[in-house]
């Protein structure tokens, strides 16, 4: 019975091999008969021809055969009988040639005559010289006796002389060939060996090896000890048998395979013969034999693992070297640079002149697709290897600007060694501005000044642009001109517009900070958002426009606008771009009254770029994130972001006032009133010396009268918004809102008036889109409606004062409108019905609504011992026990003093302007 290793399952590595295997067995009966042939069994690197040689010696073995096997290398090529020694060890060292071939001849021939003799040459065009001589003379000696021999080599390899070869096919003679696998047949050992029946699977490992026998088996043992082994994962196994492949064979097929490899997407035929100094024609041949043998289709690699192992198998140094070389000839050729810069890259060498400006150029094409991280290797090399000063200089700024988008702090630390080239002028307009940009970015206002102070004296057109730009940016920043100017905002934009016309993003900006808001001002800034490139735009003075739009009544506008630069910043990989506009976006939510995008959006921001990073920028999301959390309760999370390290030097700016009242409403709601009216103060201090366009956008006097509210300082609250009121109206109707609900609290004027100021900015707020602020007016004309008696009036304002606050996930203690408002008034109900005198009524109301003895005495002014008397007598009078029960028992015309700004749980005083 002929044994059939494969064919029922039992050898899977034979799959595919039915004929083949019978094409063996039919020469071996025909040699068993008496009749000596030769099989030459040729395939692809990795085909199975020695496997398939192995299992037939075996079968030969079982069948009762003696087995001679020999390989051939390239070790012993050169060394005269290696492999005939192989076969018989025992032959004389000393004879001569004809000896030697006469004396293996009869030692086969005398083996021959008890049994069938197989002889297997494993990589027979290995052989030396001398041993095929010997070969040829043993094959024509045992044509007629029961001798088979085998020879397996590699196709498209000289195993004969052409002579050699016409006297062997004269010779009983048969070639047996080992194509790649099928699909199917990849199937069969997928199936087999991983146990896995899919399509999908067997496509992905027939695509990865071409259907190389060997190649598909050692992509099996590496996946096998993965949990996926639906897809192929390349390692060890099959890293050694890609090697294996190439290294057994001509030294030129390794180079040609390892060129290819390195080459990558450039590879062309003439440019692997070129670098690898090998005739066309021979690259062609080195090419086919790898393509059938899986590895290459064409001149690039079926498997990207492929390259990956040959590249991975050459030395460090010989790798730059090649890459270096390819990329010479690329330049030379006329190459795109963007190929030509990727092998300098991988060269890491970019010494020769040509290279700089290669690298120079691909770096542009890869800013202009938002490949930042590509742009600044290229940059970083060539700024490594540039010896000349004026064109380091540019590739500085270059590669800053770079950085700058991913991270602000290493873009600062390059720009600081070019702070003297930019005072002296020696520095271009647009690379000064970068330079300049920096200062203001990390506080060094005073150098930044004397930098724009040159670049305002260049001649050239963009010199004027970029200084009135980063004039803007700095008002911005610090509310101020430099000191060797006096122009305000309208300056600057007149200065722009006679650099360039008035379709420009930034001048249309600069007019809305200068007071500028109405409608057509913000629409055409919106426009101007909208359709300015992405890559031209000035990230701050975007920023500024947004915001500016925002407290101009336009929130909704600037959301859209903001997440629609959002989008843009995050699908093109701006780090620093997308951390800003989530900081803006963050205080535009806060303006809207959603206080959990601001905290979530304004923390965000500043994990992405980190202190350094921010400068004194930090200032804008830190103090949103102080903020959110003051007014939400979380001081514990508030007082821990006051410990973030911050530049000194952000105290002078617009975003150091906005942490100062952020830091001052934080202490506000932890009783700590000394400390929130300095912070407060300082804040109005910084602000009075900026710009007075600057100055509308903090309403500093309600923060401070708010903490006079909580020391119980109405009169000198009410006259701090009342201060507020007289001022020349700013941005939006948010400010005069804030400064009515104010004076209503602190009980300016009859309880009528307070109701109509409060109606008042309760339609302002609403034309702000400011909930929160709402919500609070609401609540506000909720308690003055209850002190005057209108009790379903009270009942209706209060609910919806608390949906508002709910849309803002805010709560709010709103219990003594909705509960203890009656649903009507008793028709006695009048004041004599109150068993309670009027201050002790004050009191048991406070007490009512949660007030602690000490609160009380702040709140109407008397001492803690008083309100202790007060209780007394109002807890005999109503016969409770405990505060509790004080509600229930109030009448319902008990004068009650309710203001949201001093309820307990109540909303928070935090204006987010």
């Amino acid at each position: 019975m002929v044994r059939k290793p494969n064919f029922e399952g039992e050898n899977v590595r034979l799959v595919e091999r039915r004929s083949q295997w019978t094409m063996l067995i039919d020469a071996f009966e025909s040699a068993a008969s008496g009749v000596g042939r030769l099989v030459l069994i040729s395939g692809g690197p990795g085909s199975g021809k020695s496997e398939l040689m192995h299992e037939f010696c075996a079968e030969a073995q079982r069948r009762g055969a003696h087995t001679m096997i020999a390989t051939g290398s390239h070790t012993d090529h050169d060394r005269p009988l290696a492999l005939i020694r192989q076969l018989i060890p025992g032959l004389s060292s000393d004879a001569g040639d004809v000896d030697v071939r006469d004396e293996a001849l009869t030692t086969i021939s005398t083996l021959a005559l008890d049994q069938t003799v197989v002889i297997a040459i494993d990589d027979a065009y290995l052989m030396d010289g001398s041993s095929i001589d010997v070969f040829l003379h043993i094959l024509r000696g045992t044509r007629n006796s029961p001798v088979l021999i085998l020879g397996a080599h590699l196709e498209q390899t000289k195993l004969f002389a052409p002579e050699q070869l016409a006297e062997i096919l004269r010779q009983p003679y048969r070639r047996i060939h080992l194509p790649l696998l099928t699909q199917d047949g990849v199937r069969t050992v997928v199936r087999d060996r991983l146990g896995v029946e899919s399509s999908d699977v067997d496509t992905r490992f027939h695509s990865a090896t071409g259907g190389n026998p060997m190649l598909v088996h050692a992509l099996i043992d590496d996946t096998r000890s993965t949990d996926q082994v639906t897809e192929p994962t390349p390692a060890g196994s099959y890293r050694d048998s890609v090697l294996a492949c190439l290294y057994r064979g001509e030294r030129a097929r390794l180079r040609i395979a390892r060129e290819i490899a390195v080459l990558g997407a450039s590879v062309t035929p003439d440019r692997v013969a070129d670098l690898t100094g090998e005739h066309p024609t021979s690259v062609d041949s080195v090419v086919e034999l790898l393509s059938a043998a899986g590895l290459l289709d064409g001149y690039q690699f079926r498997y990207g693992a492929t390259a990956a192992v040959l590249m991975s198998d050459i030395d460090s140094d010989e790798l730059s070297r090649m890459h270096l070389d390819i990329a010479r000839l690329l330049y030379h050729e006329g190459e795109d640079t963007e190929h030509i810069a990727v092998h300098l890259h991988a060269a890491d060498s970019a010494v020769e002149a040509w290279s700089q400006t290669v690298l120079e150029r691909t770096a542009e094409h890869a800013i202009a697709r938002d490949d930042v991280e590509t742009a600044a290797q290229y940059l970083r090399l060539a700024l490594r290897d540039c010896r000349d000063l004026e064109t380091r200089q540019t590739l500085t700024v270059q590669l800053a600007r770079v950085e700058w988008r991913m991270n602000p702090a290493a873009a600062g630390r390059r720009l600081a060694l070019l702070e003297r080239s930019a005072l002296d002028g020696s520095l271009g307009g647009r690379d000064s501005a970068t330079v300049v940009r920096n200062m203001l970015w990390r506080g060094d206002v005073d150098t930044s000044a004397e930098a724009t102070t040159a670049l305002d004296a260049g001649v050239a057109p963009e010199n004027a642009n970029s200084a009135a730009e980063l004039e803007f940016v700095r008002q911005w920043f610090y509310g101020v001109s430099r000191a060797t100017r006096t122009k305000d905002i309208k300056s600057i934009v007149a200065l722009e517009l006679a650099g360039r016309d008035i379709g420009g993003l930034w001048p249309r900006a600069a007019m809305l900070v200068s007071g500028v808001a109405d409608d057509d001002a913000i629409t055409s800034a919106a426009h101007a958002l909208k359709t300015c490139r992405f890559d031209e735009m000035s990230l701050e003075v975007a920023a500024t426009t947004l915001f500016v739009i925002a407290v101009s009544d336009r929130a909704s506008t600037a959301v859209d606008l903001c997440d629609h630069l959002l989008g843009e910043a995050t699908r093109r990989g701006g780090t620093t771009w997308e951390a800003l506009l989530m900081a803006v976006r963050g205080e535009i939510a806060m303006l809207q009254g959603d206080i959990a995008t601001a905290a979530d959006l304004s923390t965000r921001a500043l994990e992405q770029l980190g202190s350094e990073g921010w400068g004194v920028v930090i200032g804008l999301p830190l103090s949103t994130a102080i903020l959110s959390r003051t007014i939400t309760g979380d001081h514990v999370g508030a007082a821990t972001l006051l410990t973030s390290v911050v530049p000194d030097s952000m105290y002078r700016t617009m975003f150091g006032a906005r942490f100062l009242r952020a830091r001052g409403h934080h202490f506000l709601a932890t009783e700590r009133a000394g400390a929130a009216i300095n912070d407060f103060e300082t804040c109005g201090q910084l602000l009075r010396s900026m710009n007075p366009a600057m100055q509308k956008l903090i309403p500093w006097r309600i923060d401070l009268a708010h903490a006079n509210l909580w020391l119980g300082k109405s009169k000198a609250a009410g006259l701090l918004a009342e201060k507020q009121l007289s001022m020349q109206p700013g941005l939006g109707s948010r400010s005069r809102a804030v400064a009515l609900r104010t004076l209503a609290a602190s009980g300016s004027g009859e309880l009528r008036q307070r109701a109509t100021m409060l109606r008042e900015s309760i339609d302002l707020f609403q034309d702000a889109g400011d909930r929160l602020g709402l919500a609070r007016s609401l609540t506000d004309l909720a308690a003055i409606y209850y002190e005057l008696g209108e009790f379903d009036r009270a009942r209706a304002v209060a609910r919806h004062g608390a949906e508002e606050a709910r849309a803002c996930n805010v709560e709010v203690a709103l219990g003594v409108h909705l509960d203890v408002v009656p649903a009507s008034i008793p028709e006695s109900s009048d004041r004599a019905a109150s068993p309670l005198s009027d201050a002790e009524a004050r009191v048991a109301s406070l007490a009512s609504l949660g007030y602690t003895n000490r609160e009380i005495s702040k709140r109407i002014h008397v001492t803690i011992s008083t309100v202790e008397q007060h209780l007394t007598r109002v807890y005999r009078k109503l016969g409770v026990r405990r505060r509790s029960e004080l509600a229930a028992h109030l009448s319902p015309t008990t004068p009650i003093v309710i203001d949201s700004l001093s309820t307990p749980g109540a909303l928070s005083t935090v204006e987010p302007l």
